[in-house]
């Protein structure tokens, strides 16, 4: 069972398997693999990322074969095909990857961007629906995921303090949410933040 004890060698597998990888181009090419790692350390521990990578090309493949004869299309017709392809004939569900999670499909999630940026939005919107569902070790694994990509990551850095406020450690929150207003000091939520910083002195001063 995922748990936040065993925390240091999920970094450790996400680490070697993804992050080592990724590089800072627009170079997309192995982003199923690295979505696939992120379903296997947050979902599914005996999840074969290669055995589905192959399923994965073979589909893409025989989706290209399905739609040579139709070209050219245009690009809503294009999402037409593969929504009917992924979800009619393969029978393809949403929540086969991330069990029980919404992942929303917006502009922001797929305006061209890196790999690294990709994985960091879709880890963003599990840590979200995670911390809803109020399941604060998958909200935590899926966070640290995120500062192993990017360290100084602004709402990764707030959201560990939160995080770390939540499992009672004040001091080791203190800085982390005081690195977060050094990182972002126009932040929106800034005066939240402050605000929040004020309480837990407040609290460890009376202990």
């Amino acid at each position: 069972m995922l748990s936040i004890n065993n925390l240091q060698p999920l970094i450790e597998d996400w680490k070697a398997n993804v992050v080592n990888s990724l590089g800072a181009d627009y170079d997309t090419e192995r982003l199923a693999e690295y979505a696939l790692h992120v379903s296997r350390i947050l979902a599914y521990p005996d999840l074969d990322v290669k055995v589905m990578v192959d399923k994965i090309d073979a589909m893409g493949r025989e989706l290209v074969l399905a739609t040579k004869d139709l070209m050219p299309l245009r690009p809503t017709q294009i999402i037409e095909k593969i929504n009917h392809f992924l979800f009619k004939e393969k029978e393809f569900r949403a929540d086969q990857l991330y069990p029980g999670q919404n992942i929303p499909l917006t502009r922001a999630f797929v305006q061209k961007a890196t790999s690294a940026q990709v994985i960091i939005r879709m880890l963003n919107n599990l840590k979200g629906s995670y911390y809803e569902s109020q399941d604060i070790d998958k909200a935590e694994i899926a966070n640290e995921m995120i500062i192993a990509i990017e360290s100084h990551n602004p709402d990764a850095v707030r959201d560990k303090g939160m995080i770390l406020l939540k499992r009672k450690k004040h001091l080791e929150a203190l800085d982390m949410l005081n690195m977060y207003l050094d990182l972002d000091p126009e932040a929106e939520d800034a005066d939240a933040v402050l605000d929040i910083i004020r309480q837990v002195r407040v609290e460890i001063n009376k202990k």
